[in-house]
């Protein structure tokens, strides 16, 4: 069973103060911890969603410090409102019960699509994506799991990060377009784009950088007609193209100390599916 460790105190005291925020944006959080009902924290907890002063500070540096977003909604309800979401889209049983994990992730994970990477070496948790092996997801229960198991990634590069201490850093994402056409990136666009709502809304401010890896004109127009529209300006500035495949090579290395044909061949489905933090 996955254990999420207690990094951070769940009372917010110590760790707000290891942020880097300013007196405002501490008691900003102070705020909210109170605002905050037992009863709240205690379903949080419960779906491995503790509600720790980084957990809050991500919901507020979304909403740019301001205790409502632009639409109205307040960065409390926003709280509130993934707590019961993740208790009903039911993320968190994939990480904690092998057996969930296999009836509805196994066909889809076989292909390598998706998958955590170990950290790079400044520590942050990495995820490396295969859009190309979308072909070789056949039936339509599969396909339609993709999403999921791009949740269950993140989840899982979530628990990595707790665990050794470097909850407030964020995640990096490696995408190899290796081998991808315009036909193989529509298949994959179609099959993440669902998840990407949920992303937005209950994993705020978790991303560091995306390298897309291997591109080509297929890929930039991929990315600009069917993915750009759907992200936030914040997160475009994220996202960089590496073309040159002895570049390629070299970023990872350099970032990862592996390279994408290293990960992917190294990849096992089977040891994957059990692996416990």
């Amino acid at each position: 069973m996955w254990i999420r460790t207690k990094v951070f105190g769940s009372a917010g005291t110590r760790d707000a103060q290891d942020l880097g925020l300013s007196p405002l944006q501490l008691a900003k959080i102070r705020t909210l911890q109170c605002e905050l009902d037992s009863q709240t924290k205690i379903r949080a907890q419960a779906v491995g969603f503790d509600l720790t002063d980084v957990q809050l500070a991500r919901y507020f540096e979304t909403a740019r410090w301001e205790t409502h977003y632009s639409d109205g909604n307040s960065v409390l309800q926003s709280i509130i409102n993934t707590v019961e979401w993740r208790e009903s889209r039911g993320i968190w049983r994939l990480v904690t019960n092998q057996n969930a994990r296999k009836a509805r992730l196994w066909e889809c994970l076989q292909s390598g699509i998706c998958f955590t990477a170990g950290c790079d070496k400044s520590g942050r948790p990495s995820i490396f994506v295969n859009p190309a092996a979308i072909a070789t997801i056949r039936s339509s229960s599969a396909l339609n799991a993709v999403p999921d198991l791009v949740l269950y990634t993140v989840e899982r590069a979530e628990v990595s990060a707790v665990n050794s201490g470097r909850h407030g850093k964020g995640m990096v994402v490696y995408i190899d377009c290796a081998g991808c056409g315009p036909s193989i990136l529509r298949r994959f666009v179609s099959a993440i784009l669902p998840c990407f709502g949920e992303l937005a809304t209950h994993y705020p401010d978790r991303l560091a950088m995306v390298s897309v890896l291997n591109t080509s004109r297929a890929v930039a127009w991929a990315y600009k007609v069917l993915v750009a529209p759907f992200l936030t300006a914040g997160t475009r500035a994220k996202v960089r193209f590496v073309q040159d495949p002895e570049q390629v090579h070299r970023a990872l290395l350099a970032e990862l100390g592996r390279d994408g044909p290293h990960l992917e061949s190294n990849f096992d489905p089977g040891a994957y599916i059990k692996m416990e933090a």
